[in-house]
């Protein structure tokens, strides 16, 4: 059964399909008149979302293009709906596992839920709702299948405000609540920010992680070439090895996100190796962001080599490769070099499945 390691659920494909539902909900149009996404001549429902997402580059105004899925999620019905959803679909394709979702973006309202009668805590526990309502279809269908969340919170918060939203995280059920996980636009908040919320959540015993990805905010013809992709690199290099370094022996976390500049640096490789840190490697995100330009920049393999906990995902398929495509990159960049490929790829499952917290005691 594969392993979701790292899935946002605003940017999981599942919730294409019943966005239309959401919004009629949400903005009290049964017909649609005002749905922005209606297919238009060859261009159908799926592909206007995803273009919708990578219009002018996905990381501009990151928060903002979200809102497209956040913004019909703010009510219990859509979020609950939306969480049951992402169940149910990713069980019926056989994956079990993790997905991220920061309650914070949950809380702005809509015309059934004015702005402050949800916060945070009625968001996850709606979450942990939704979670078991999908695991409870899909065991009556005989697919039974275990899923946990992670408690993101948005980089855009203060340390106090994070602290506040890890105390909430720890009054749930580590059995549905992973621990926390931190999320969203990174260059505007490196992670020695968020120090005291992640010691707290350690002390608790609750497992962490965070996102290393990109430090640096640049226009789509700043990294439109593959020597554009590999001088912004070499410029970044210095700072993601820093935010590396930070979320390694400051953070203290049990997974890094992305990991992008990991495989530059033998003392953090050996490092991560030696605290047993997991490593989400999202190949089909970076490619989409222009952040590289070829899946072998990540050094996927020799990471693997050196002992590193890697798992491979596909962050936010809504409009990115999914698992399986991400797969086949794997395979293509690989298998003229290295006879054994499915070799790796197991590995790299069976990665997966041993990362998978705690879900021994809900099977």
């Amino acid at each position: 059964m594969p392993v979701c390691k790292h899935r946002h659920l605003d940017g999981d494909r599942s919730i294409v399909s019943i966005m239309p539902l959401l919004y009629s909900w949400t903005h009290n149009d049964f017909h649609l008149k005002t749905y922005p996404f209606q297919p238009s001549g060859l261009i159908g429902h799926d592909q206007r979302v995803s273009q919708w997402f990578l219009e002018g580059g996905l990381h501009t105004n990151l928060v903002d293009k979200f809102k497209v899925t956040t913004g019909v999620m703010q009510n219990p019905m859509t979020i609950f709906k939306a969480v049951e959803n992402f169940v149910l679909v990713n069980g019926r394709k056989s994956f079990c596992g993790e997905f991220i979702l920061a309650p914070q973006y949950h809380t702005f309202g809509d015309r059934f839920c004015p702005k402050g009668t949800l916060n945070e805590r009625d968001v996850a526990k709606i979450v942990v709702a939704g979670i078991k309502e999908g695991e409870r279809k899909l065991a009556e269908e005989g697919m039974p299948a275990v899923f946990k969340f992670w408690f993101g919170i948005g980089r855009e918060v203060s340390p106090e405000e994070a602290v506040r939203l890890t105390r909430i995280m720890l009054e749930y059920d580590p059995s549905y609540v992973l621990g926390i996980s931190l999320v969203c636009h990174e260059p505007s908040a490196p992670p020695e920010k968020f120090i005291e919320a992640f010691r707290i959540a350690k002390r608790e015993g609750q497992r962490t992680a965070c996102h290393v990805e990109w430090v640096k905010d640049r226009e789509e013809s700043e990294k439109d070439t593959p020597e554009k992709v590999r001088q912004n690199f070499q410029e970044d290099l210095p700072q993601l090895t820093k935010n590396l370094r930070t979320v390694i022996f400051d953070l203290e976390v049990d997974q890094i996100d992305h990991g992008f500049g990991l495989a530059e640096n033998p003392e953090l490789i050996k490092a991560v190796v030696d605290r047993n840190i997991v490593v989400t490697v999202c190949p089909g995100s970076l490619l989409t962001t222009h952040i590289i330009d070829d899946i072998r920049m990540l050094r996927i393999r020799e990471m693997l080599d050196a002992g590193v906990r890697v798992c491979l995902d596909s962050d936010d398929d809504i409009c990115m490769p999914d698992f399986y495509k991400v797969e086949q990159m794997y395979r293509d960049a690989y298998s003229r070099r290295y006879l054994d490929i499915e070799s790796d790829l197991k590995q790299l499952a069976k990665n997966a499945e041993s990362a998978r917290f705690g879900n021994i005691s809900r099977l």
